[in-house]
């Protein structure tokens, strides 16, 4: 009981830490999920985080990687003005909905910066013209 307390203020925090307002401390938080709808975004309450996923981050001061936490999240802080790239490794059997690398810029003036790193298994589905014809004649029927 009291870890998923534990977890559910830790949610509750780094959430409250992603959304500060512009005055903050820059900074980039990294997010994996798996991307159940294969569109590359996250959609809260629907699509899994992903713990485990090494994700670096390569900029004016910073080359460093971690690994997420349970939540899906690597974050840094005390970050310098100028662009950082952020990328996340691949596992093997997986396959990306976004891109792997991500550039965010950052100046004196900016907050908590997110990056979000979709992932299938599966693979997305391909549409064609006649599979998404098919599909709406189905709706018509």
């Amino acid at each position: 009981m009291r870890a998923k307390l534990f977890m559910s203020l830790y949610a509750i925090a780094l959430t409250a830490l992603v959304s500060l307002p512009a005055f903050a401390t820059p900074g980039v938080c990294a997010f994996v999920f798996l991307d159940a709808n294969c569109d590359g975004i996250y959609q809260d309450g629907e699509e899994e985080p992903l713990p485990g996923w090494e994700v670096c981050i390569d900029g004016p001061g910073i080359d460093d990687c971690q690994v997420t936490s349970d939540d899906g999240a690597a974050c840094w802080f005390l970050l310098d003005p100028g662009d950082h790239e952020v990328c996340v490794t691949v596992m093997d059997g997986f396959e990306t909905t976004s891109p792997p690398c991500q550039t965010v810029t950052l100046d004196e003036d900016s907050g908590v910066e997110q990056v979000f790193f979709g992932m299938t298994v599966d693979g997305c589905p391909n549409p064609t013209v006649e599979k998404t014809w098919g599909s709406i004649k189905s709706i018509y029927r």
